[in-house]
């Protein structure tokens, strides 16, 4: 009868140790299995374009004039070359090669040329980013990776979309019948970029006195040389 108990005892320890340890293992392998989980990262978008209306290229004769409109979106203005006099409502500025305007929904302007030949890229798009009204009244002098983000915007909406880019009744961008992989998420992205491109260069900009979230004027100054790149 002893024995038994004894055996019994001996069973109960052994059980209870094996408990333990079992115990203690199950937790550091707990930790273990912890410190080897990955957690995600989100990346938040401050500047989404939501849809794009016209991509042009025009080439513009001496004394141009384009009477004027105003539309619910926003349209960049590139000089890729000569000199063109616009209007932003009440607003006339003179911009040179490599300058952009920005016009933001239901401003009405307009656009001429005096005495020389010029040529523009146009582009309209569409964006409920909230920080878009960092670009209210914006003239900007681009740096050269910014010409070269409108250029290669340029350069995919010409093999992207039909016809010639210099219509300027075109109402609709009509798809090609043979587009590239993945064409317009890069026309997309590429023109998010140069959204932020020219926001973190405001911020450099303005190194001398406290960041503010929005700004309703934005003026570059860039002397590099440049020349003007036609998509023909």
């Amino acid at each position: 009868h002893l024995s038994f108990l004894y055996i019994y005892y001996i069973i109960r320890v052994f059980h209870e140790s094996l408990c333990i340890l079992f115990y203690f293992l199950s937790k550091r392998m707990i930790v273990k299995m912890q410190e080897n989980v990955y957690l995600s990262t989100l990346l938040p978008m401050l500047v989404q374009v939501d849809s794009i209306f016209t991509l042009h290229y025009f080439e513009y004769d001496k004394n141009f004039l384009f009477a004027g409109e105003a539309h619910d979106f926003w349209e960049i203005v590139y000089v890729d070359s000569g000199v063109i006099g616009v209007s932003a409502e009440d607003q006339k500025h003179y911009l040179k090669q490599g300058d952009t305007i920005f016009h933001k929904p239901n401003e009405f302007h307009s656009l001429w040329t005096e005495n020389v030949f010029a040529s523009a890229i146009i582009i309209s798009f569409c964006s409920s980013s909230a920080c878009m009204d960092l670009f209210n009244g914006c003239i900007h002098h681009t740096n050269e990776k910014e010409r070269n983000l409108i250029h290669e915007i340029l350069k995919i909406g010409s093999e992207t979309y039909v016809g010639p880019l210099d219509v300027m009744e075109m109402k609709k961008l009509v798809q090609s019948d043979s587009v590239s992989f993945g064409s317009e998420q890069m026309i997309k992205n590429l023109l998010e970029q140069l959204l932020i491109e020219i926001a973190r260069n405001k911020n450099k900009d303005q190194k001398s006195s406290p960041p503010s979230p929005l700004l309703t004027s934005i003026y570059f100054s860039d002397s590099e040389d440049q020349q003007p790149v036609s998509p023909h």
